[in-house]
């Protein structure tokens, strides 16, 4: 936290930084319905056991047209066993690449075209907007 702290000084309070529950952002940084332009999911909702509730806390944070940028571990790499004795992940409702976007839709937040699979469907890259 505090090698990102000193990389974002220049930008004041434009971006904040914050630990806490994805699925509780109001506990974290005290976030209002539609409150963020932007949020970043650098692979970390994979490890969320509720990840539609987390999925659901994103879309109630952003504002009309705010983004969602995520880089996701799916389900397919997490069944593979390298991955299974190198890491610790939750083991239960993982998700593949297809049941993260329809959560994101029924989220309210639109991919479109803008999303990827990589390694055989391993990751998943994309962006979301919430609608108006």
């Amino acid at each position: 936290m505090a090698a990102a702290r000193r990389r974002l000084t220049g930008y004041g309070d434009r971006v904040r930084l914050a630990t806490g529950s994805v699925t509780d952002l109001r506990a974290v940084v005290q976030a209002e319905d539609a409150s963020y332009d932007a949020v970043f999911d650098f692979a970390i909702i994979h490890h969320v056991e509720d990840w539609r509730a987390a999925i659901g806390e994103v879309a109630r944070v952003l504002r009309p047209g705010g983004r969602f940028y995520f880089d996701e571990v799916t389900a397919t790499a997490l069944g593979r066993r390298s991955y299974r004795r190198l890491f610790d992940h939750p083991e239960q409702d993982r998700f593949v690449a297809g049941e993260f976007l329809a959560e994101l839709a029924r989220q309210g937040l639109q991919v479109g075209e803008r999303w990827r699979t990589r390694i055989g469907g391993d990751y998943l890259l994309g962006v979301a907007e919430r609608g108006a």
